[in-house]
């Protein structure tokens, strides 16, 4: 099922209507993984989710393209586990300042490019993390890391080809920590 049959969308504007943390489904190849958190921003062709970790904490952004997400579930017992913790742990929900947005998935490339940020993007077969060297209206370039963090040659996709990009989560941290220390010449 995709966003543009009916009923997905109908779960993912009332996620977003209610303001209640849910279960977004967007990887085929692995059907119980899923991206916990509150969907923030809505167009005609994309979201943009506030992450939640399965902790209770602030896991960055997901912008996704609404015909990549296969599922959109409110668990109820779930959600208040999760809002729980993010009260246990003091986590206040940011800002996203990216609502009004019709694609969020530039917004969020154009984003990491302006701060020299990590980001994860993924297209319908493969998956890159690294820095948004430049994007504009229809390309993005991106500098890809390797497992250790080393920058690799820039890759140029159109951002059409784009379903899913990733923004200031735990795994995007932890590339920027491995970049920030290969810069600084500390081997």
């Amino acid at each position: 099922m995709t966003a543009g049959d009916g009923y997905v969308n109908y779960q993912l504007r009332e996620l977003y209507k209610n303001r209640i943390i849910g279960s977004i489904f967007t990887d085929p190849e692995n059907p119980d993984d899923f991206i916990a958190g509150y969907v923030a921003a809505m167009g005609s062709r994309t979201i943009l989710i506030e992450s939640v970790s399965p902790y209770g904490y602030h896991d960055g952004w997901f912008a996704a393209r609404l015909n990549a997400v296969m599922e959109a579930q409110y668990d109820a017992a779930y959600a208040e586990r999760l809002e729980l913790l993010l009260s246990i742990h003091g986590e206040e929900r940011p800002a996203a300042g990216m609502t009004d947005l019709e694609d969020h998935v530039a917004s969020l490339l154009r984003l990491a490019s302006e701060h020299n940020r990590c980001v994860t993007a993924w297209t319908a077969t493969e998956t890159y993390t690294g820095f948004v060297r430049s994007v504009n209206d229809l390309y993005v370039t991106l500098t890809p890391v390797d497992f250790m963090g080393e920058r690799c040659q820039d890759i140029t996709f159109r951002i059409a080809d784009l379903e899913l990009v990733a923004f200031g989560s735990e795994e995007e941290i932890l590339y920027e920590q491995l970049d920030d220390y290969h810069h600084r010449g500390q081997h």
